[in-house]
């Protein structure tokens, strides 16, 4: 590669790093980009086809609980709801929040560990 090219690649490089920008790619020395060792493990590990299965499979069976199960009130079922959505813990928090209910991703936490166990018991009771 020549050297006003290398120049020119590096200054160009220098530009997006101090606006911020994180590049999923680096150079290595002949000047070829390559996919960063972290960025490519990252996505490898979270998007295996069996995860996903797995995920998919959860997500359903969640959903049918949040049709089928008896919730103690509707703000269990409103969590249990977004939860079964795909939704974090904090995001889910918020909502709750932005509803006029005093809560913190804590709480949200306790109640999803224990509608997942009351939905374990009842899939293990239709299994049986």
């Amino acid at each position: 590669m020549k050297q006003s090219l290398k120049s020119l690649l590096k200054l160009w490089d220098e530009k997006l790093k101090e606006s911020g920008f994180k590049d999923i790619e680096k150079r290595n020395k002949k000047g070829e980009l390559t996919l960063n060792t972290w960025d490519s493990h990252y996505f490898q590990a979270r998007h295996e086809p069996d995860i996903f299965d797995i995920k998919q499979e959860y997500y359903y069976e969640a959903r049918q609980f949040l049709h089928s199960y008896k919730f103690k009130s509707q703000t269990d079922k409103h969590i249990w709801e977004m939860h079964s959505d795909g939704f974090g813990l904090r995001v889910i928090a918020q909502s709750l929040i932005s509803s006029g209910i005093r809560t913190n991703k804590d709480y949200v936490a306790t109640i999803v560990k224990r509608l997942r166990k009351a939905m374990r018991e009842a899939t293990c009771k239709d299994e049986t």
